[in-house]
């Protein structure tokens, strides 16, 4: 039996990806790296390594694209190592109206938020099973609760994540422990790839989400803030109509005063 737990964690190089890494890393866990930027990668990999002495490994594949993540699988599925903490962070977001966005982006929001995460829950599901902790945080979003204009494809595969983690808990109930982690508003590069601005209010950082989240291991589902628990709680009374007249009209609002 091996000492050390293995976490697989993707979009490891920024953002939540990397405080899962370094907060894992402080507690004992070896860790298996997956991003696009081989680079950054190899930076956080090195200092992991030196600062907790684990085994860090180091995966630069671009999850939106399906040969990359089969090769992927097939090296984790060689290795035959259990995983006891697989973490599908990786996520993009692209905000405008839908048409303007474009094919090529459209389709790597919905390759990388949808069809890798599944992909990779389906596929290594049975290495999550041979190990003792046994589980899986999906990062969805609190915008899986309600659909989004000017984020239409966002929101919808953020739904999807949501909805695919709360069935599989229920299958793997007593097996596998299957958060979907929502969070709200938080301090990551995801504003500078989305083409928006930062919000300057009610913004937390990933280490804050992180500690959250592994504090919560065995529940289905974490909304992070109380301000966006009684959001959606609110949200369940309220047509998707009349939320949908509120963006649009909280979006013509902003665009008015940045034209004054």
């Amino acid at each position: 039996m091996k000492d050390k737990k293995l976490a697989v964690i993707t979009g490891a190089s920024s953002g939540i990806g990397k405080s899962f890494a370094y907060i894992l890393a402080s507690r004992g866990y070896d860790l298996i790296l997956v991003a696009r930027r081989k680079t950054l990668l190899m930076k956080h990999a090195s200092t992991l390594r030196k600062r907790y002495n684990i085994a860090v490994k180091v995966y630069d594949v671009d999850l939106s694209i399906g040969i990359q993540r089969k090769k992927l699988l097939s090296s984790l599925h060689k290795k035959k190592e259990s995983i006891d903490l697989l973490i599908n962070n990786a996520g993009l977001g692209r905000f405008g109206e839908a048409a303007s966005i474009g094919a090529e982006d459209t389709n790597k929001m919905i390759e990388v938020n949808v069809v890798a995460l599944t992909e990779l829950c389906l596929s290594l599901i049975p290495l999550v099973l041979k190990s003792n902790q046994k589980s899986i945080i999906n990062v969805a979003s609190v915008a899986s609760f309600h659909p989004s204009a000017f984020a239409a494809v966002y929101a919808a595969t953020k739904a999807y994540v949501y909805s695919f983690s709360m069935a599989l808990a229920s299958e793997y109930n007593g097996k596998i422990s299957i958060l979907a982690l929502c969070p709200g508003i938080t301090d990551t590069e995801f504003w500078q790839s989305s083409g928006v601005s930062k919000p300057k209010y009610l913004i937390r950082s990933a280490n804050k989400v992180v500690e959250q989240a592994l504090q919560n291991l065995t529940k289905k589902v974490l909304i992070i803030g109380v301000e966006n628990k009684i959001r959606v709680i609110v949200q369940k009374f309220i047509p998707d109509s009349f939320m949908l007249y509120i963006g649009r009209a909280v979006r013509t609002f902003i665009q008015k005063q940045k034209n004054k």
